[in-house]
């Protein structure tokens, strides 16, 4: 009998072929779902969690087990603990039609779907370092090379930022990212229906 992969020590884990990882880590998903709706447990599924990073390192993966987890068992992310809570509110009941279903829907067909940092903004990125060298050039104690520079940096920051240039560009990231938000929403709830 094969331990399930929570039960597996991480070096034992690393050796698996992909698809045999996979494959366990799946069968521990649902089994973590089913605690999760059965007895209320949620340590299955924040094991899972913790055991995520050796099975694959696609970006967006959390997040997608998480939405996986929140979409079919009775979860709630809690961020600022970073861990998944067990949640009352929700009402679901563990059947043999709702078992095939989790058993059909896998979570890393949500990984595409989430959003990711696929917009670069120059302008924040820039900021940033703007931000960093103002707070240094205060300091007494520290002397700034070329400190004209950071002038000029600023000034140009400034215009660009009250062009119609940057408007439009400011506008077309917020489109970018609420359409992949509704991508998201929209394939979760299809799994979330069953189709």
């Amino acid at each position: 009998m094969t331990k399930r992969i929570e039960q597996m020590q991480p070096s034992d884990i690393a050796l698996l072929p992909r698809e045999k990882k996979h494959s366990l880590f799946h069968e521990s998903v649902i089994v973590a779902v089913r605690r999760s709706i059965c007895d209320g447990n949620s340590e299955p599924a924040n094991r899972l969690l913790k055991l995520l990073p050796l099975v694959t390192k696609k970006s967006g993966a959390k997040e997608a087990l998480i939405r996986h987890f929140e979409t079919w068992g009775k979860f709630h992310f809690h961020k600022s603990l970073g861990v998944l809570k067990h949640s009352k509110n929700i009402t679901r009941t563990w059947t043999s039609e709702y078992e095939a279903q989790v058993i059909a829907s896998s979570w890393e067909d949500l990984i595409e779907a989430t959003p990711g940092p696929s917009v670069f903004d120059a302008d924040k990125e820039f900021r940033k370092v703007l931000e960093r060298l103002k707070r240094v050039s205060k300091d007494s104690a520290k002397t700034i090379l070329h400190a004209s520079l950071l002038i000029k940096v600023q000034e140009v920051l400034y215009a660009y930022g009250r062009t119609e240039e940057w408007t439009r560009e400011e506008q077309q990231g917020r489109t970018l990212f609420d359409q992949s938000v509704k991508r998201a929403t929209t394939r979760a709830s299809k799994y979330a229906k069953g189709t």
